[in-house]
């Protein structure tokens, strides 16, 4: 478990608060649905 926390930022991107407005409504719809489930991811 503690590679793959460590191995997550170089997979990330940093996102300005433009890009994250303008991501496609099924990715935010996605986002709003998982967080609705934290304990289980």
């Amino acid at each position: 478990m503690t590679g793959i926390f460590e191995a997550d930022p170089g997979r990330s991107k940093e996102m300005t608060y433009e890009e994250r407005r303008q991501r496609p409504w099924h990715e935010r719809l996605m986002e709003k649905l998982a967080s609705l489930f934290p304990s289980q991811l």
